[in-house]
């Protein structure tokens, strides 16, 4: 099945999410962005299928970390080593977010000094850290009902009649503009 086409049609937008991600972190200045995602996560391979290098806005670049490829740690410190280094990352859920975020205070990495941080799914974590995340909020019932009746709709062959649901950038202090090189 076509996940993003799936997920399209089911109310919830991923290619909008990340536009909306990337044109926030555009408005900061950030040129250098980065996808973090667990290798089997749908919302994350669909958020950095948004950002394809075919949709991110001239002037942008694009890196992708798939968590489970390689330590998170060390994927970080790879990227700190190269010139032109992402100065923000777009992370495939709260979970993840918050696990760059710690890995990053482990390295010494200023959040959101050096890299900015954005999350999915505005779960109650992105409230319990220091600093606060930053992260798009779903209505996470309503996608699930959402998909729901999508897949029924399919399996009796007919239509789907989903509505695009709404989501939210709820901005919050893990980003801010990029380090001046």
């Amino acid at each position: 099945m076509d996940t993003a086409g799936f997920t399209a049609n089911a109310g919830l937008d991923l290619a909008r999410a990340g536009k909306l991600i990337a044109d926030y972190l555009g408005q900061l200045g950030h040129r250098r962005l980065a996808v973090i995602a667990e290798s089997r996560s749908a919302v994350g391979a669909l958020l950095a299928d948004g950002l394809g290098s075919d949709k991110v806005p001239a002037g942008f670049s694009l890196e992708r970390l798939t968590v489970g490829d390689e330590p998170l740690a060390e994927g970080l410190l790879n990227w700190f080593g190269m010139p032109n280094c992402p100065t923000a990352a777009i992370c495939g859920s709260d979970a993840i977010a918050l696990a760059v975020m710690h890995a990053c205070a482990r390295q010494g990495i200023d959040v959101p000094g050096r890299m900015s941080i954005v999350g999915f799914g505005d779960t109650y974590l992105a409230r319990c850290v220091s600093p606060m995340l930053t992260s798009v909020r779903i209505p996470a019932r309503r996608a699930g009902v959402a998909a729901a009746e999508y897949l029924l709709a399919r399996l009796e062959g007919r239509a789907s009649d989903v509505a695009e649901l709404p989501i939210k950038l709820v901005v919050r202090a893990s980003t801010g503009p990029p380090m001046l090189s």
